[in-house]
């Protein structure tokens, strides 16, 4: 008897442990995330360059270059794109995306200049006119622009259910649809060469591929949240690279 209440205790412990480890919820992470950049891409049918760029956190431009392709605008189901300059690999390319720790060598100490170099200055990346943009949706800002976190590459910002989302500038939409992970129901704007911006979590969608769209234009409306609360998720890429919006949309 008493090896019997002893096992029946031993196996109601193991049954507690393990349905406390299964009952985290899991992270909503609104992003792609970094990952490694392969080598090659194989098109699949409802993709286009720029969402592929997107994933990658790529410029469309290096891409149609890299691929000698005559427009970004034709690429077919089951192409190969190469996602890194000819001669090179993808995890390379990815490893160069993100900043590695390194070990400190010690070297010789270089010759004293005529002239003392001043210090490099990083210039921050600013819009050519702040008056191009304004703000895609009124509310309070939920998340600030913070590239080193989960979901952090853009700007969250509150709303209410069917609240209308405005293009944020004018320009070109080159990507709708749902097919990148973490972004939900998504609109991709292109407003030039080296500028995109991008709407994700959206509800109703009001414009389609190739339409142009003008600043203020309501392109869509707020999601209901799914529960949580109704927010846009807004990001700006210049070169292919994640930007602070708040550097472009007016104070």
């Amino acid at each position: 008897m008493y090896r019997n209440v002893v096992g029946s205790l031993l196996i109601l412990l193991t049954g507690l442990l393990l349905g406390g480890c299964s009952g985290w919820a899991p992270v909503d992470d609104r992003s792609e995330g970094d990952q490694d950049i392969p080598a090659y891409h194989l098109v699949q049918r409802g993709e286009n360059l720029f969402r592929i760029a997107w994933r990658y956190g790529l410029d469309f431009r290096d891409v149609a270059r890299w691929n000698r392709l005559a427009s970004p605008d034709r690429i077919l189901a089951g192409q190969r794109l190469r996602l890194s300059p000819p001669g090179s690999t993808g995890t390379a390319l990815a490893a160069k995306s993100r900043p590695a720790s390194k070990t400190p060598v010690a070297a010789a100490p270089p010759p004293t200049p005529a002239r003392p170099a001043p210090p490099p200055q990083q210039t921050p990346v600013v819009a050519s006119s702040k008056g191009a943009w304004e703000w895609p949706a009124q509310g309070s800002l939920l998340k600030s622009y913070n590239p080193s976190v989960p979901g952090g590459k853009g700007i969250q910002i509150g709303g209410r259910p069917g609240q209308g989302i405005k293009a944020a500038s004018s320009g070109r939409i080159v990507y709708k649809g749902s097919g990148l992970r973490g972004y939900g129901r998504l609109i991709i704007v292109k407003h030039s060469d080296s500028l995109l911006s991008a709407y994700g979590y959206l509800g109703r969608i009001f414009v389609e591929e190739g339409d142009k769209v003008s600043k203020g234009q309501v392109i869509a409306e707020m999601d209901n949240g799914s529960g949580s609360q109704p927010s846009l998720h807004f990001e700006i890429r210049k070169d292919g690279r994640p930007v602070n919006p708040l550097q472009f949309l007016p104070g």
